[in-house]
């Protein structure tokens, strides 16, 4: 989509002859209707509650390690009561140190029962972690925000683009009220320190201001040359002097075209901007589509590895409520 103008020659007046007739660069159909499908696009919905998604456990049995620990803990607790009920015979009845070196026996199988639980408990715990991780990473694809946040970039995009023209514009219309500027430094850029009368300044002082890079009025125009040896304030005087002097002679011609490099140049930056934005839009809608056939797809089947980590929680605490005898979750 190119700014078409007419000829640079016609152009009369400064910026506002130059909006009246270049014909601003407006989004194209695709592009617009790209925007359009964008802002319609409606995101997958609010996600459903990851545990309606995984299959009954309902007939889960207790595993061979959950049968291990209760038939051990059993053990564990009926030794410790037997070894208590002796020593405390033992130390009553017939040798004190003996029966308390049983009732500290019987301690240590009642902690062994007690570490036994806490074993279960850092399973639970890992288990529960682990379901967490899975039900997060599934939020993160399955439910709404991905698709949210993708549609807010890219609306913002989309504002970027639609705003492309009028920029465009504004730029092109300084680089017109810049003319006078542009042909002023053109002029000034012919005038050479070297063919001028400037009282003070010999050939030797034009040698050492052109080993400064100060050869035209333009330069004095734009810096200082007190810094040059052998330039003192008075001489510095006399070269701004005759740089003003030049400039007084300098007639800005208005009907004169802007320069056609320049209007390229921002042509160029401008295009290179709107294709870099459609490319995105189109990706984004891409991206906005998958979006939701991803978060569809995880909602009529649940990722195995999340399966996995729901099945493995249940079987822990099916196993503890089977040492335990009552729900896992009322645990302390």
């Amino acid at each position: 989509m190119a700014i078409q103008t007419e000829r640079f020659g016609d152009l009369i007046g400064v910026g506002f002859s130059f909006m009246k007739r270049v014909q601003l660069i407006k989004p194209s159909i695709s592009a617009g209707e790209l925007i359009a499908s964008i802002k319609r696009m409606q995101g997958p919905g609010p996600a459903p509650d990851p545990a309606l998604l995984m299959p009954d456990t309902g007939t889960l049995t207790v595993s061979g390690a959950g049968r291990t620990a209760r038939a051990a803990r059993r053990w564990t607790i009926f030794a410790g009561l037997v070894s208590t009920s002796t020593g405390i015979y033992l130390a009553s009845q017939v040798h004190g140190f003996w029966g308390s070196v049983l009732c500290a026996i019987a301690a240590v199988m009642t902690l062994r029962a007690w570490t036994r639980r806490s074993v279960f408990k850092q399973e639970l715990a890992e288990a529960r972690a682990a379901w967490e991780k899975e039900v997060a990473s599934w939020l993160d694809r399955g439910s709404p925000a991905p698709f949210n946040r993708r549609k807010s970039e890219l609306l913002e995009t989309a504002v970027a683009y639609t705003e492309l023209p009028v920029r465009e514009h504004r730029k092109l219309v300084s680089l017109d009220q810049e003319k006078r500027r542009s042909q002023l430094e053109r002029y000034l850029q012919q005038k050479l320190i070297s063919g001028a009368d400037i009282k003070g300044v010999g050939s030797r002082r034009v040698k050492k201001l052109a080993s400064h890079g100060i050869v035209t009025a333009w330069d004095l125009h734009q810096r200082q040359v007190t810094h040059v040896s052998g330039i003192g304030p008075s001489l510095a005087e006399e070269l701004q002097r005759w740089s003003r002097e030049v400039e007084r002679t300098f007639t800005f011609h208005e009907t004169a075209p802007t320069d056609h490099t320049a209007i390229q140049r921002v042509k160029n930056e401008f295009g290179i901007q709107r294709d870099q934005l459609e490319r995105e839009l189109a990706k984004g809608q891409e991206d906005l589509q998958r979006f939701c056939e991803e978060a569809t797809m995880l909602r009529a089947q649940a990722p195995q590895p999340m399966v996995s980590a729901f099945i493995r929680l249940k079987q822990v605490e099916t196993d503890i409520s089977y040492i335990k005898g009552r729900d896992v979750r009322t645990l302390p």
